[in-house]
């Protein structure tokens, strides 16, 4: 009783918000997976009670109803909310479906389902999204890459009397310059690297010299 219970009000509260608050806030995320537990809770509940209490199981299945509903707004919730949506997608999108984006927070879910019927759009919006994504996963591959060098330092020992220092344990940051170029490499053969060739390439020159001269400095020491 107290899951039924909790699953209908809790629905019903964030229904409300999801529909009335600016689209802008929605987390595509929190709401897919709020969706799908209320839906196996009320599933599960109405299991229980559906030789045994038809009344209850009636209302189960009402609630259940509500959320299969809700849930083909999933699909344009998350396609819109992707987070690697830039003005470049916008500005595509726009021209396809001839609609103003992004939106502001005038919009709500309620006002892109109802007065913008945006659901009628849905192939355009799903392949602009795809897009989104896949070119999102090159432009987080790329700031990882770069980020994982900050705090990386060469260190420097003194050698012997000469008064100049030597590099020391070199392995893990050539192990890490080779891993970065691979992926680096690997990026430049995308069919999605479009936005980001120019700092692609930029990036694995700058790996592959920093890779030289480390090379030629160890040979300078080994001498």
């Amino acid at each position: 009783y107290a899951a039924l219970w909790n699953t209908m009000n809790d629905f019903d509260k964030k229904r409300n918000i999801w529909l009335t608050d600016p689209f802008t806030n929605l987390d595509p995320e929190e709401v897919e997976k709020s969706v799908q537990t209320w839906w196996r809770t009320v599933f599960k509940v109405g299991k229980t009670f559906e030789s045994t209490q038809p009344e209850v199981f009636a209302m189960a299945s009402l609630v259940k109803e509500d959320l299969e509903q809700f849930k083909t707004n999933v699909p344009i919730i998350t396609a819109l909310r992707n987070p690697g949506m830039r003005d470049r997608h916008w500005e595509t999108l726009s021209a396809e479906i001839n609609m103003q984006f992004p939106f502001d927070d005038s919009v709500t879910l309620d006002k892109v389902l109802n007065e913008m019927k945006l659901p009628d759009f849905m192939e355009q919006i799903s392949k602009c999204g795809d897009l989104a994504s896949k070119e999102f996963m090159i432009e987080k591959t790329l700031i990882e890459m770069k980020d994982g060098w900050k705090g990386i330092d060469l260190e420097l020992m003194e050698y012997r009397d000469s008064g100049t220092s030597v590099l020391k344990g070199l392995d893990d940051t050539l192990q890490h310059l080779d891993d970065n170029i691979v992926m680096a490499q690997s990026l430049s053969f995308s069919p999605y690297k479009g936005p980001f060739t120019e700092e692609i390439e930029q990036w694995e020159k700058d790996l592959v010299m920093t890779q030289e001269v480390l090379d030629e400095w160890i040979a300078c020491q080994r001498l």
